[in-house]
């Protein structure tokens, strides 16, 4: 396994990736310069990416496990290697901002505050097997599949209380903190909370928050809690549950927008409220 990787990285990246991608002279005999090993070209598919996730500049390919050095394939490249016949599995993956790996487990950074980082960049893995035949080269595309998914928060405020709050803090609870690339699965026990920040939408009409997440952890609760800090000190604490709302949440890629309505205290009461929160279609919220 290790003698093959170091075949591949050395075609990669020692100026012969021409003689696994046909551009020299085969003997009579044979069809391609090493008969006794098989070559594999390995290429990406980026097409199911979300509208608001760019191709990575790069991207890394592992052959027979997720160890040492992958080779390093710039954007929308291909790259090329030697390889004893047989069966062999690809495991590919991008390093996104924010996100860190253990051998073949992802993990979203965690902040002093021990919140996970609530913005990280946009992850991309990809699976497959390919079998090397001697003497022949085989050719495989990797769909990349998008694994971070943007959620945006938005809490519109009855006319008139806009000017009633001047900040909201929040925390999100039961968000996937690891990944297994190789699977797709998050590992027992990977649970954090993020803490979406919230600012002032455009026109002063409420708050909203955007956050980019790994996933929901199934059989944990995904509870909002709410810190509104009104005019004059007083703080107003909600709690909402959007285990519901999320329960779905990695069956897409598009960005999921939320909205509720933030209901405020008469003066000189306490007890904020959040009314129902609903899916906004193809909802565009600016954020100040």
């Amino acid at each position: 396994m290790k003698r093959d990787r170091r075949r591949w990285t050395r075609l990669a990246f020692g100026g012969l990736l021409w003689a696994c991608c046909w551009g020299c002279v085969k003997d009579e005999l044979h069809n391609t310069p090493y008969p006794d090993l098989g070559t594999v070209m390995v290429a990406a598919d980026w097409s199911g990416r979300s509208s608001d996730a760019a191709v990575p500049g790069t991207w890394e390919l592992y052959v027979d496990g997720v160890d040492g050095a992958g080779v390093v394939v710039e954007k929308e490249g291909a790259t090329c290697g030697l390889h004893d016949p047989g069966k062999h599995d690809l495991v590919a993956f991008n390093r996104a901002e924010g996100v860190g790996f253990r051998d073949s487990v992802a993990v979203v950074e965690v902040l002093a505050d021990g919140t996970l980082e609530p913005l990280p960049g946009f992850l991309f893995t990809g699976t497959g097997t390919v079998d090397a035949v001697a003497d022949d080269t085989t050719r495989v595309t990797l769909r990349m599949r998008q694994r971070t998914r943007t959620l945006e928060l938005v809490l519109k405020l009855s006319p008139g209380d806009a000017g009633r709050v001047e900040a909201v803090e929040a925390g999100l609870t039961g968000i996937a903190s690891l990944l297994d690339v190789r699977t797709g699965e998050v590992p027992a026990g990977a649970v954090g909370t993020v803490a979406p920040v919230f600012g002032s939408v455009t026109g002063g009409e409420g708050f909203a928050a955007r956050v980019r997440l790994l996933g929901v952890v199934a059989g944990e609760k995904q509870v909002l809690t709410l810190a509104i800090r009104m005019a004059g000190g007083r703080v107003e604490r909600v709690v909402t549950d959007l285990t519901g709302a999320l329960a779905r949440f990695g069956d897409g890629v598009e960005p999921l927008v939320l909205d509720a309505t933030l209901e405020l205290p008469a003066a000189g009461e306490v007890g904020a409220v959040i009314e129902g929160w609903k899916v906004v279609e193809n909802g565009e919220i600016e954020v100040i």
